[in-house]
């Protein structure tokens, strides 16, 4: 439900400090192709993410991403440590190998309104979030504010909120003009690709099973104190560095899910930093 455009603010950051920086879109998003497949797993986001890399020469990076894509480009490192010099993580905590499938403990802990469980069957929740494209942008796009809805709090039921048009609180995150560019990309692609990508996860948890768990390189987690979907009773005992033993942890105390637009200049500033000591 996102664009590469949401990380604008680290790129003039990065290219003003003198990097060279790259802004990938996810399959189907943007003005990249329409996708089709009512399913596309993380491998092939993989090969996609790969090949945009040989296209531009890029031999190692340092991957920075936000919430699902940090998850997959935890994949991407974890089939060749060799291509990463370092690793950012926003708005997500990883944790290690799931013995089980994720859907059968989802199916123990919430109701069928779960949002990843709500999804599986291709349909519906698109037609949800198709209906009124702004609507649900503006479901997403919004920073921490007083009065906003607790994810946790709902059981993380998203589009049961959203088709009976809850108003979650919270400011929008970007101006007039910028919200204007994720309006025009999702009415020309739809959220048909977020939902597929999100869709394959029975068959991504069999592929990440046979890849490494743990990481070693520098990885820092960029976490909001005030993060809706992840709130801090979920951080209790978390020590990222027994799987990545080279991981720090930075915490946006003010920021909610979107601390690189929430707080854009303390994240730059400590993520200058990180890249600047790697």
């Amino acid at each position: 439900f996102d664009l590469a455009f949401s990380f604008r603010h680290q790129m003039i950051a990065a290219i003003d400090a003198g990097y060279r920086a790259i802004a990938l879109e996810l399959p189907g998003h943007g003005s990249s192709d329409l996708l089709r497949a009512e399913r596309l797993p993380a491998r092939e986001i993989l090969r996609i993410i790969r090949e945009a890399l040989d296209a531009r020469g890029v031999e190692k990076a340092i991957f920075v991403g936000h919430d699902h894509g940090a998850k997959i480009l935890r994949e991407l490192i974890a089939e060749d440590e060799r291509i990463a010099r370092g690793f950012v993580i926003l708005a997500t905590i990883l944790s290690g190998r799931m013995p089980v499938d994720p859907t059968l403990l989802f199916r123990q802990a919430f109701s069928p309104n779960f949002f990843l469980l709500a999804l599986e069957e291709p349909g519906p929740i698109e037609e949800i979030l198709n209906a009124d494209i702004e609507a649900s942008l503006r479901y997403f796009h919004r920073g921490n504010a007083a009065g906003s809805i607790a994810f946790a709090s709902t059981e993380y039921e998203f589009f049961d909120e959203i088709a009976r048009g809850v108003d979650p609180g919270g400011a929008l995150l970007h101006r007039d003009d910028e919200f204007a560019h994720y309006v025009r990309a999702f009415v020309r692609t739809g959220f048909d690709a977020s939902l597929a990508i999100l869709r394959p996860i029975s068959e991504n948890h069999r592929d990440e099973r046979a890849r490494r768990e743990t990481l070693d390189l520098p990885m820092a987690f960029f976490l909001g104190g005030k993060d809706g979907q992840l709130p801090k009773e979920r951080l209790e005992g978390y020590c990222p560095r027994e799987l990545f033993p080279r991981a720090e942890l930075f915490v946006f105390e003010d920021a909610g899910h979107f601390p690189h637009l929430e707080a854009p200049d303390a994240v730059n500033e400590t993520l200058l930093d990180f890249i600047k000591r790697i």
